[in-house]
């Protein structure tokens, strides 16, 4: 393999060295994984125990005899730490149906193509017509109602050739169908960059409807999406040795056990100051906006800023709502008696009309203590003095943040502490740079936090372009 060309993204090759090979009567393996400590092989072949691998630089290798294909094998890829994780080859030709991630052998040569006649007479379509017809094979066509009911490569061949010659197509581009995690990206958040994905069957099963297709006067055209992969566990980050902080919702609702919050469900309130403590008295968040109360409980712009700066896997949280911030406790005690001098015969959940919503006034008067019937005159100084530290500090015990499909942004991703702040470049490898989501990062930048990504792949992309200028 042309190491320069490699390393300098200039030659496309690398696959046919690097992955598992059929050779002789047993198989070779390759892998790439410059940040790690050391790495072994596990498949079916060791009864899953650790085969190790010899080091030539930045390539782990190892020839393993009597394995063949249809096994399936795993890299353990250690760091220097003695930690380890096993993960799927990112050179894999084949790989196990999700959730299961591991790589299977095939035979790249075991499959005889008949299209050579199409092959030859193939051209560019510059002075001819090029009719493309894109499709998604999961769900062009399904056997069943069930979201995972597909079918495989060559089940698709008496159903969509017809379909494309009879609507006068001559070419069919394929969306993306490299291995991948997560059913509803459809193929755009890559695992398997060389695994046609097992929902569909397997690669034998993929050429033979390619030359179907080709048997039938109809190209096929692949979607191959190399930019948009994982960010998990068995993704190529942290094969390359970097930590990767677990995903978690940033910018999201958050859930409370107090009944309060349904009762108080749709009301929103303006002007107000939230102020998050955690479980040792530190604050975490204090800034003043707007929030909702909702039937799981606390929403809004307030609670979504709050929500970025807690880690509820570390510490248990509270929220105190002020609800009279421009009115220290001196002047809103003032402000109290006096509503209450003005409606001395007058219940005081009316006295209150002036100062809350009438839908907190229940709610405040079982949290002082004070009838909603008592009269203004009735008040006493020490009931008084329980409202103004309730209106002062509605606390709201919280339980934990809304699911991550709510969050607005997510936080988590390959840790930043091992990435240059100034090129994006990964302090583990040379020449591996990171932008946008890929990062643990999250602020108040909008949907997809694209200013973050805007501006750390403006930085990346200036590093890159000017390493490899000097390569």
């Amino acid at each position: 393999m042309d190491l320069h060309g490699f390393y300098t993204g200039e030659v496309f090759d690398a696959y046919q060295h690097l992955g598992a090979h059929i050779w002789g009567g047993g198989t070779a393996f390759r892998t790439f994984a410059p940040a790690a400590g050391r790495v072994a092989l596990i498949g079916q072949f060791s009864n899953w125990q650790e085969v190790p691998m010899d080091r030539d630089g930045a390539f782990w290798s190892c020839y393993v005899e009597g394995a063949g294909a249809g096994m399936m094998y795993k890299y353990r890829i250690y760091d220097r730490q003695g930690g380890f994780v096993d993960h799927c080859d990112p050179y894999g030709f084949g790989m196990e149906l999700r959730p299961s991630c591991a790589s299977i052998i095939r035979d790249l040569h075991a499959y005889r193509f008949s299209d050579g006649e199409w092959m030859s007479a193939r051209t560019d379509c510059k002075n001819g017509p090029l009719n493309i017809y894109e499709v998604h094979f999961g769900s062009f066509r399904k056997p069943g109602p069930a979201a995972d009911a597909w079918y495989s490569y060559e089940e698709l061949i008496p159903i969509l050739i017809p379909y494309l010659k009879e609507n006068g197509y001559n070419y069919v581009e394929v969306m993306p169908l490299t291995e991948h995690p997560c059913d509803q990206s459809w193929g755009y958040q890559v695992t398997g960059f060389f695994s046609p994905t097992a929902r569909y069957g397997t690669m034998d099963q993929l050429k033979a409807f390619v030359d179907a297709c080709h048997q039938n006067g109809i190209g096929v055209l692949m979607d191959f999406v190399p930019v948009h992969f994982a960010v998990d566990g068995y993704a190529l980050a942290r094969w390359a040795g970097h930590t990767i902080v677990p995903i978690r919702g940033s910018l999201v609702p958050l859930e409370s056990e107090d009944p309060c919050c349904a009762r108080l469900q749709g009301l929103s309130l303006r002007n107000v100051e939230l102020r998050v403590r955690d479980d040792r008295g530190r604050t975490a968040f204090r800034e003043q906006g707007e929030l909702l109360f909702t039937h799981f409980g606390l929403s809004g712009p307030l609670v979504l800023s709050a929500s970025a700066h807690m880690d509820f896997t570390k510490s248990k949280y509270t929220a105190h709502i002020d609800l009279k911030p421009a009115l220290d406790a001196q002047k809103l005690d003032a402000r109290l008696l006096r509503d209450f001098q003005e409606r001395a015969n007058q219940d005081y959940a009316n006295a209150l009309g002036g100062l809350v919503p009438r839908s907190m006034v229940p709610v405040l008067a079982e949290r002082t203590g004070v009838p909603s019937a008592t009269k203004g005159h009735d008040i006493r100084r020490e009931q008084r003095r329980r409202l103004l530290e309730t209106l002062k500090d509605f606390a709201i015990a919280l339980s934990g943040p809304r699911p991550v499909e709510e969050a607005v942004v997510t936080s988590g991703g390959v840790a930043v502490g091992e990435v240059d702040p100034r090129t994006m470049e990964s302090k583990k490898v040379k020449g591996l740079f990171f932008a946008g989501e890929l990062l643990d990062v999250d602020g108040y930048t909008g949907g997809f936090n694209l200013q973050i990504a805007w501006s750390t792949g403006y930085c990346a992309g200036l590093a890159a372009a000017g390493r490899a200028a000097t390569i």
